[in-house]
């Protein structure tokens, strides 16, 4: 599946997940509640990168690297919050 096609899918499943807290949806804690598991997913996995990066000494690229990764995980989380 094409990496756009999959983030329509995305959207779709994350709008039915903040539809369903109904009068709840634009509470921000909320939504943090909603989506936990998924935030402390990607907090864990960033913590392991971050630690082999540290381990392994190579902080010139990879500190970019992560910068991206973290943009472009926590992204579906706004834009759908934006979409509202």
């Amino acid at each position: 599946m094409p990496s756009n096609e999959w983030t329509k899918v995305v959207h779709r499943e994350y709008r039915a997940r903040i539809d369903s807290l109904g009068d709840e949806a634009d509470d921000p804690d909320a939504r943090a509640e909603l989506f936990r598991p998924q935030i402390e997913w990607y907090r864990e996995r960033l913590q392991a990168g971050v630690h082999e990066t540290k381990k392994s000494g190579k902080f010139d690229l990879t500190i970019g690297h992560y910068a991206r990764m973290v943009t472009n995980l926590v992204s579906p989380f706004f834009f759908v919050a934006s979409q509202r």
